[in-house]
């Protein structure tokens, strides 16, 4: 679908006071360097890094001149990755501690890989088909790798598919009733939930209580309308159901530590000094330092366009084993560089789409490299709490030594997975020379 998600090149020295309806910004960092300001929060991102903005956030930039891509992408026309995906709030890495290198460097370095592809094919609109191709990737691998990962914890628990959709559609009721006065006991009743076990998701999967969650929520939207000239704030404040103006600028001073009027007129007096650009020197300089433009397809993303294929050609490949090596492409295991899993959120969709089966098979070689053995189980992770430990029952991991006497590291790798995960269908196989 055209407009899906849209790419430009920005040169900012100041950007005022805005939000996205309907959209998720991603800012990335092509020079220079730049504060997001963000209700109460303040972002400096330097040469390199991004990061999200979410829709509803009144959000300004300020900086001494920098080039910054900025990707909008529209997030309902992304139901069929997750049918709530407009009414996620993506969790960005500084703000998921729990989420650590190598996992985390890799995952920044895909997502800039594929906001960069988007602004050059944004500009060959006769490549819509790759286009939309790559849109996808994005999303699938933010939402898995950033939004899933978010729900991290340090004791392994984490939320499931079924508890994921109980807690969207939470916050779809909250960000749909935002300016009424919500009752916790009708939501409770939306998702089933008793008073003591609901006290204890919402912190679980929201970070938060109740009552803060909602709070912050209705804050969102105070902010909005006060970039709106034409409403006083005593209509803001019954706009929102809050019609006791003392406790209203109890609130807003809670979180802003000003009053709203205060904060209305700073956010007014942000000048606009920026302009869309096309400045290719630049980007090529980024390519070229972070070795972007040695960046290629790898296995995974081969073996997603084969099933595309099969599928188009009315193929089936209903518990069809599909084999796939993460690493087939990898020539020196020492190439920071190298992404095993950049396409890995999308073939996993589409594997469970066609009805098949995974086989993931890594060579124990590689996996004797610790930073590529907790790049594995770090991902692992994720992958379970983005599909699910019973969809992963479908798969099977097998680890591939090339001598009788790596068995016993292999196998230690498989109790690893085996004791973590809970995964059954772990192998060890020898390849014989």
């Amino acid at each position: 679908m055209d407009n899906r998600m849209n790419t430009e090149m920005l040169y900012i020295k100041s950007m005022p006071p805005h939000f996205h309806a309907e959209e998720l910004e991603l800012l990335l960092v092509l020079s220079g360097s730049v504060t997001v300001h963000r209700m109460e929060r303040h972002t400096e991102l330097h040469e390199g890094q991004f990061t999200f903005v979410n829709r509803r956030i009144v959000h300004y930039i300020t900086s001494e001149g920098a080039y910054v891509l900025s990707t909008r992408v529209l997030l309902k026309e992304f139901r069929h990755i997750f049918d709530r995906m407009e009414f996620v709030e993506f969790m960005n890495q500084d703000e998921n501690p729990l989420t650590q290198r190598p996992l985390k460097s890799r995952l920044n370095a895909i997502v800039v890989d594929f906001m960069i592809r988007d602004y050059q094919l944004c500009r060959h609109p006769e490549q819509k088909a790759e286009k939309e191709f790559n849109e996808d990737q994005l999303m699938d691998f933010i939402f898995i790798g950033y939004q899933m990962a978010s729900c991290l914890k340090k004791d392994n628990e984490y939320l499931n598919q079924e508890l994921t959709e109980r807690f969207y559609l939470i916050v779809e009721y909250i960000m749909t009733h935002v300016h009424e006065k919500i009752m916790v006991e009708d939501i409770m009743k939306l998702v089933y939930m008793n008073p003591a076990y609901f006290s204890q998701f919402m912190k679980k999967a929201g970070g938060v209580g109740f009552k803060d969650f909602f709070m912050y929520r209705k804050l969102m939207l105070i902010n909005m309308l006060l970039l709106d000239h034409q409403y006083s704030i005593s209509e803001i404040a019954s706009m929102v159901n809050l019609n006791d103006m003392k406790a209203f600028y109890q609130i807003f001073k809670k979180y802003f530590h000003t009053s709203p009027a205060r904060w209305r007129e700073m956010l007014w007096q942000i000048p606009e000094d920026y302009r869309i650009c096309e400045d290719q020197t630049v980007l090529q300089a980024f390519m070229q330092k972070y070795h972007i433009d040695k960046h290629r397809e790898n296995s995974l993303a081969r073996l997603y366009r084969y099933i595309k294929k099969c599928k188009k050609e009315g193929i089936s490949l209903e518990d069809v084993e599909l084999s796939v090596d993460p690493y087939a492409d990898l020539t020196d295991s020492n190439d920071p560089d190298y992404q095993p899993y950049k396409y890995s959120g999308s073939l996993i969709h589409l594997i469970q789409d066609v009805k098949a089966r995974l086989v993931l098979v890594y060579p124990l070689r590689i996996l004797q490299d610790e930073q590529h053995y907790r790049l594995m189980m770090q991902t692992m992770q994720t992958f379970v709490v983005g599909h699910g430990v019973n969809e992963m029952r479908r798969w099977k991991i097998v680890i591939q030594a090339e001598q009788s006497e790596d068995i016993r590291k292999a196998q230690q790798i498989r109790q690893d997975l085996t004791r973590q995960f809970g995964f059954t269908n772990v192998f060890v196989r020898i390849l014989s020379s």
